[in-house]
């Protein structure tokens, strides 16, 4: 009856992660030869990874990628002329922690970059943007464009 009472508050605190992760200790026999500490430390662990887990997948959702594209996907064999210094660079996003933008022109590299973004914490959006071969795009014209 005390158990589920608890499980019950833990969902209606939206402590769904730390519920389900209490559920498996109570599960295993081994868990009551830790302590307390120990305990409630895997249980907000538990809780965090949840989150974190939620979070990613509204991320790439919400980007509405048209490829499951990764970085460790890319073929650098091929003669395309990428450099895999300048492809690790972009991952680490450091350029947007810079403040820097980004105009992507292809969808499939956009779609990279979008991921990247979203394994990073990132929310993405995406917007169109035409442009004429005689048009010249300087980092002025693309201040406050986003990927």
């Amino acid at each position: 009856m005390l158990n589920g009472q608890t499980f019950e508050k833990l969902n209606a605190l939206k402590l769904s992660g730390m519920a389900e992760a209490l559920k498996e200790q109570l599960g295993h026999a081994g868990m009551s030869d830790l302590s307390f500490e120990e305990r409630i430390a895997m249980l907000v662990d538990a809780e965090h990874l949840y989150r974190e887990n939620r979070r990613m997948k509204r991320l790439l959702k919400n980007a509405k990628l048209k490829l499951a594209a990764s970085l460790e996907d890319i073929d650098y064999r091929s003669p395309r002329g990428l450099d895999r210094s300048v492809i690790r660079g972009l991952g680490t996003c450091g350029w947007i922690r810079k403040h820097q933008n980004g105009v992507i022109v292809n969808s499939c590299v956009r779609d990279y970059s979008r991921r990247i973004l979203c394994r990073h914490g990132y929310a993405t959006r995406s917007s169109s943007l035409m442009l004429s071969p005689s048009m010249k795009v300087s980092p002025s014209s693309t201040r406050g464009m986003s990927l």
